[in-house]
């Protein structure tokens, strides 16, 4: 490009980050590591400085598009404490799923997030392997699609109510340790097919899906 070009007749952002958009999932040489979603997203901010949000906006990469959103929803989490971003976490999966997206987190605290996370990698046509995490410990892309992480979707609120219990910050927290084990118990026993399915993830991991059923049992003959 000639020197001073796009400042008088603009760039085409959207055919440049087009093109960046297509190495996500690449291995950059020579620096031999990956060209994830999170470089992409510092190439956007490279040129939200040079020819501002409207002028990207207005050429329609969704993509870039879809980071500078996120980007605004970010602030309010970056200016919280770790308690409260927990809690911002557990309670906003649109928030905690672009986050992953992006790679600024490197787990969830939603299941649900990790589902949205999905949703947005089939909408943008991005590889897992173009997320960071994912790319570093392919497992957890593989967790999704399992049992364990079925069962902690469908048990959420309870898993968030029991670690809420211990979350200073949390309306939930309880600083007594006596009280916080009995309303743990009690929330248990509240719930006996939510810890039969705990004890099925115990099952899974210690000794496979075939034995999680004769887990849950023995589960039940310990209490």
């Amino acid at each position: 490009m000639i020197p001073g070009y796009d400042k008088v007749f603009g760039v085409d952002t959207n055919k440049e980050l087009t093109t960046t958009e297509k190495q996500i999932g690449d291995i950059l040489v020579p620096e031999r590591d990956l060209f994830s979603t999170t470089n992409f997203g510092s190439e956007v901010n490279k040129l939200l400085k040079d020819v501002g949000r409207d002028k990207i906006v207005e050429d329609g990469n969704e993509l870039a598009i879809a980071f500078l959103q996120a980007q605004d929803e970010w602030q309010v989490y970056d200016d919280a404490f770790e308690e409260k971003r927990l809690l911002m976490r557990q309670q906003f999966p649109d928030l905690e799923a672009n986050l992953f997206f992006w790679g600024k987190i490197q787990s969830f605290k939603n299941p649900n997030s990790a589902d949205l996370v999905i949703d947005m990698l089939e909408k943008y046509d991005v590889e897992p392997g173009g997320i960071r995490a994912f790319y570093d410990d392919p497992s957890k892309y593989d967790e999704i699609f399992t049992q364990e992480h079925e069962i902690k979707v469908n048990w959420h609120e309870q898993f968030t109510e029991y670690e809420n219990y211990g979350n200073p910050v949390s309306p939930l927290y309880i600083s007594d340790p006596d009280e916080r084990k009995i309303k743990r118990q009690e929330l248990k026993d509240a719930n006996p097919k939510w810890v039969d399915d705990i004890r099925s993830i115990n099952a899974i991991s210690n000794d496979g899906a075939e034995f999680a059923e004769k887990w849950v049992d023995r589960g039940k003959t310990v209490d």
